[in-house]
C-alpha cells in the first residue's frame, strides 16, 4: 500500500537511523522528538488542518489494516519498506498518535519558554 501525504512526509522525516531499503521499519525513530521537527520544520509551529489529516490518515491505517479493522490481516507500507501484521499496524499507530500528541505538548511548552524568556 501506497500512503499519501502529510503521512509519507512525516514517515521521511523520521527515516533517521537507516534507509527503508535496507532496514525497514527499523530506520525510523518515531519519537515524539522527531515528529516536533517535522511539524515545525516549514512554519515553526504545527499547522492545525495538517495535524488533523494525520490523525485520520492514522485512523484510517487502523481502521483499514488493524486487528479489528476492516481487512484485519495487516498491510505492506511501501515507504517503509515492510509488511505489518495487524498486531504491528495497531502498535504502529498507537505509537505515532501517543507520539503525535507528546510532540505537539513539546512545541507548546517550547513556544511557552521563548516568549517567556523573550520578556524584558
Amino acid at each position: 500500500m501506497k500512503l499519501e501525504p502529510p503521512l509519507t512526509n512525516l514517515i521521511a522525516r523520521c527515516q533517521t537511523i537507516c534507509v527503508a531499503e535496507c532496514c525497514g521499519v527499523d530506520a525510523y525513530d518515531f519519537s515524539p522528538i522527531q515528529i516536533a521537527s517535522y511539524l515545525t520544520m516549514y512554519r515553526g509551529r504545527p499547522d492545525v488542518s495538517e495535524v488533523r489529516t494525520l490523525r485520520g490518515q492514522i485512523d484510517a491505517l487502523r481502521a483499514n489494516y488493524g486487528p479489528a479493522g476492516i481487512s484485519g490481516r495487516g498491510v505492506t507500507l511501501e515507504e517503509v519498506n515492510q509488511g505489518f501484521t495487524a498486531e504491528q499496524i495497531e502498535a504502529l499507530t498507537s505509537e505515532l498518535l501517543a507520539n503525535l500528541d507528546v510532540a505537539l505538548s513539546l512545541i507548546e511548552k517550547s513556544e511557552e519558554l521563548r516568549y517567556r524568556n523573550a520578556k524584558p
